[in-house]
């Protein structure tokens, strides 16, 4: 059964751990539309695609322009639909330093770090903060950083090609 919720999350997240975000993001937009969901599991849903649009982005597979406009919708709807507003702010802060808003892209990405419990999101969140340091000229922090999150999983994309992108 792959296209059931649970089998759809799985691909997701195995795209996302090799990088693969495009086509990761497809898949997610089909969780998104997906008209048996309820509002919690569809606000799950899109909270995934505003991170994966900013991951696309990121990643140079999607058209800046699409990809925010993506991201910041899906995080309405989200919001929406109930999901907690402290948990988008990994994906608010990717959108933040997409855009070039250094500073909020900092405070919303150190917020979202703290907040969680989850592994992989708190390494990603790291990899967020890192790279929005060094956007603002501040390597040695960022090494600091994604120091943190190489602790947490020095294999994930976002904190393997950040070290890259420091050495």
């Amino acid at each position: 059964y792959p296209d059931l919720r649970p089998a759809l999350a799985a691909r997701i997240s195995v795209l996302e751990a090799q990088g693969r975000y495009a086509e990761a993001m497809i898949l997610a937009v089909k969780l998104t539309t997906d008209e048996n969901a309820d509002p919690g599991q569809a606000a799950s849903s899109f909270a995934a695609l505003a991170g994966l649009a900013c991951a696309t982005v990121e990643a140079g597979q999607l058209d800046a322009d699409v990809g925010l406009n993506t991201a910041s919708q899906a995080i309405e709807n989200a919001a929406a639909l109930g999901y907690p507003s402290y948990r988008l702010n990994g994906a608010r802060a990717m959108v933040e330093l997409l855009r070039g808003n250094l500073k909020e892209a900092i405070a919303l990405s150190r917020q979202a770090a703290g907040a969680t419990d989850e592994l992989l999101a708190r390494a990603d969140d790291l990899a967020t903060l890192a790279r929005a340091h060094m956007a603002a000229g501040d390597n040695r922090t960022a090494r600091k950083i994604i120091g943190e999150a190489e602790k947490l999983a020095k294999w994930w994309p976002r904190v393997a090609s950040t070290r890259t992108r420091l050495e």
